[in-house]
C-alpha cells in the first residue's frame, strides 16, 4: 500500500501565495497538521517506510510523522519534489510513480499537491495534511 500525504501548511501557503519549488518551512499550523496526519496514519500501513520530497515543508512533515509513529527517519527522494513552473502535474508525477513502484512494502510518501494531483488525476488541490491511498 502506498499512502500519499500532502505536507502541512507552509509559510507561503499561509499567505495564500502559489508556489512550487520554493523551499519554505512549515508554519506552526503546519506542524499541528503534521501531528494530526500522523494520528490518522496510525494503523493504516504495516511497518511502513516513510519517504519525502527534500523540500523543507515536506521533509518537516515527514519527520513529525516518523517521530509520532516510531518510524526510522524519512528517506529523501528528489522524485517527490513539487513540479517546476511550466511543468504539468502529470510530468511531475511520472518520476514519483517510477520511484514509488520500486518499493516492495508499505510506503508513506510525503509530497506536494502537484505530484498528488498528477498521480491521482485530480483537478482540485488536495488540502494540506491530507492522505490519499494510491495503487
Amino acid at each position: 500500500m502506498i499512502l500519499l500525504v500532502r505536507h502541512g501548511e507552509s509559510s507561503l501557503n499561509a499567505l495564500g501565495v502559489r508556489h512550487r519549488q520554493e523551499d519554505v518551512p512549515l508554519t506552526s499550523a503546519g506542524l499541528v497538521e503534521a501531528k494530526m496526519t500522523a494520528e490518522s496514519l496510525r494503523g493504516l500501513a504495516d511497518e511502513p517506510v516513510i519517504v519525502s520530497s527534500p523540500l523543507l515543508r515536506a521533509y518537516g512533515t515527514a519527520c513529525v510523522i516518523a517521530a509520532h509513529l516510531g518510524l526510522d527517519a524519512p528517506q529523501v527522494a528528489d522524485e517527490l519534489t513539487e513540479r517546476a513552473w511550466g511543468q504539468s502535474c502529470e510530468d511531475a508525477a511520472a518520476a514519483a510513480k517510477a520511484y514509488l513502484n520500486r518499493h516492495g512494502r508499505d510506503v508513506i510518501a510525503v509530497t506536494h499537491a502537484g505530484v498528488i494531483k498528477g498521480l491521482l488525476g485530480l483537478e482540485q488541490t488536495p488540502p494540506n495534511g491530507s492522505i490519499h491511498p494510491w495503487t
